[in-house]
């Protein structure tokens, strides 16, 4: 998985994340976002950019989900990431699939 690859490389600073749908799956294991959430920013650059699509017409189940700062503080995915969403549409109208409802982009804050 992505959090295993990210727990057993935690010195590898990645600046790109094509997450694509697989969080879907996840949106009924909030345990298993937030893990997964916390090894990405633990593993992040400084300026890292985030993508990924979803059967969901909104990321609120990815943004709610809450987890730990690397100061220990808990908060909101969506406290953390700037989302680009007029870019996002204007992209996701060019796909040629139109398989998935939504398509999110961000950047760390």
């Amino acid at each position: 998985t992505i959090t295993e690859f990210l727990q057993s490389n935690p010195k590898t600073k990645i600046s790109t994340y094509i997450l694509l749908d697989h969080m879907d799956w996840m949106s009924e294991h909030p345990d298993l976002l937030t893990e997964e959430w916390e090894s990405i920013f633990a593993n992040a650059t400084k300026n890292p950019k985030f993508l990924w699509r979803s059967a969901a017409p909104d990321a609120d189940f990815v943004l709610d989900t809450k987890v730990k700062t690397k100061k220990g503080k808990e908060t909101a995915i969506r406290n953390l990431l700037q989302m680009d969403d007029e870019t996002a549409s204007r992209l996701h109208q060019l796909d040629r699939v139109h398989t998935y409802t939504s398509l999110h982009i961000a950047t760390l804050k």
